[in-house]
C-alpha cells in the first residue's frame, strides 16, 4: 500500500503501554463483540481476516502505512463506533475508553496523521472565511461541524465563522455540561494571564478567584476598580466565553447585572474567548439559537427555564 505523502514511520517510537494498546485494540477489532460482519470492510476497509493475521505480526509486518490504516481504523471505531458495548471494551482494553483515547492522540501525532488533519481542517476553515454570511448559511451545519473539530486540535477558528456560529447556535457545553473540545485548566489559566494583564493596565486590582459553595457552570474573580465600584469576571468552565457582571455571583445569581468593562476587549483581542457584552447577556433568549443543543442541556432549558443568556450560561444549576 504507497503511503501517503504526510505519514511518518511511528512503530519505532512506541512506548510499552502504546504497544500493548496497538495489539489489544487490533485484538478487539477483530476477535470482539464490536463490529457486525456484514460491515466490517466498510468501516475498516480490510477484511476482519486481515485485522485477525494483523494481531499476531504486526510487529513485523513490513507495509508500516498498511499498518497503521489498520490501527487507527481499529482505534477510531472501537471509540467511536456507536457499538453500545462499553463493558466489552473495558475488559478487552487495558485502562478501558481514557486510555484508548488517549494513546490514539499521541500515535496520530507520531505518524503525521493529526498534522495531515490540522492541515486539512485548515483548508476548509479558509474556503469557509471567504463566503459571506450568505454563503455560510447555506453550508447548514457543516460549518459548525468543521469549526467544532478544528476546536480540539487547536486549529485556529477565523473570527468570522465563529461570529456566524456565535449568532446562529449557541455552542454545546454552554450550559456547563462538558462536551469534547472543552477548555481545560491550562487554557483557562492561559485567559486568567491575560485578565491579570488587562486589570494591571487599568490599574485594577488583581483578579482574585472566589470560592462559591453551590455548583456553577463558572469560575469567578473579583476584581476592585479604583473609584468605581468591583466588578466580577465570570469565565466559563466549558465554552471559551466571559462576561462582567456587577453582582456578586456567591448569591443565587438569577438576573444578574451584566456590564461592558473596556479592559475585556484587550482580552478578547488576544485571544480565542469571547466576551459576551451586557444588551447580549441581558436580552430575552432566543429558543432558535438552542435548538441544536443535546438532550441533557434541553432537559435543563425546560426544568430551569432561563431567561436571558446570561441566566443561560452563567448558572448555578445542580
Amino acid at each position: 500500500m504507497a503511503p501517503a505523502d504526510w505519514f511518518r514511520p511511528w512503530r519505532a517510537g512506541l512506548t510499552p503501554d502504546d504497544a500493548l494498546m496497538v495489539e489489544a485494540c487490533l485484538r478487539a477489532a477483530a476477535d470482539g463483540p464490536f463490529f457486525p460482519d456484514w460491515e466490517f470492510s466498510a468501516l475498516f476497509g480490510f477484511e476482519r481476516t486481515e485485522i485477525r493475521k494483523l494481531v499476531a505480526n504486526w510487529r513485523t509486518e513490513a507495509d508500516e502505512y498498511r499498518l497503521w490504516c489498520a490501527v487507527s481504523s481499529s482505534m477510531n471505531n472501537l471509540s467511536g463506533y456507536p457499538h453500545r458495548k462499553d463493558d466489552a471494551l473495558e475488559r478487552m482494553i487495558p485502562g478501558g475508553r481514557a486510555a484508548l483515547e488517549a494513546s490514539y492522540e499521541r500515535l496520530e501525532q507520531a505518524s503525521g496523521q493529526s498534522d495531515n488533519a490540522r492541515r486539512l481542517l485548515t483548508i476548509r476553515l479558509e474556503r469557509f472565511a471567504e463566503m459571506d454570511h450568505a454563503g455560510l448559511e447555506s453550508e447548514g451545519r457543516l460549518v459548525h461541524d468543521i469549526a467544532t473539530s478544528a476546536e480540539r486540535p487547536g486549529v485556529p477558528v477565523p473570527v468570522l465563522i465563529r461570529d456566524h456560529l456565535w449568532q446562529r447556535w449557541l455552542p454545546d457545553g454552554i450550559t456547563g455540561v462538558v462536551v469534547d473540545g472543552s477548555p481545560g485548566p491550562t487554557e483557562r489559566s492561559g485567559l486568567l494571564s491575560l485578565v491579570h494583564q488587562a486589570c494591571r493596565d487599568e490599574e485594577a486590582s488583581p483578579p482574585v478567584k472566589q470560592r462559591l459553595e453551590s455548583v456553577r457552570s463558572f469560575e469567578s474573580f473579583r476584581v476592585d476598580r479604583r473609584h468605581e465600584t468591583p466588578v466580577w469576571i465570570l469565565i466559563h468552565l466549558t465554552v471559551r466565553i466571559l462576561a462582567v457582571t456587577l453582582d456578586d455571583p456567591s448569591t443565587m445569581f438569577v438576573g444578574a447585572q451584566f456590564v461592558d468593562w473596556p479592559p475585556m476587549e484587550r482580552v478578547e483581542a488576544a485571544s480565542v474567548w469571547r466576551v459576551v457584552g451586557a444588551a447580549e447577556a441581558m436580552a430575552p433568549l432566543d429558543s432558535a439559537r438552542t435548538v441544536r443543543l443535546g438532550a441533557p442541556e434541553q432537559h435543563d432549558l425546560g426544568y430551569w427555564k432561563p431567561a436571558t443568556l446570561g441566566d443561560l450560561a452563567f448558572n448555578h444549576w445542580d
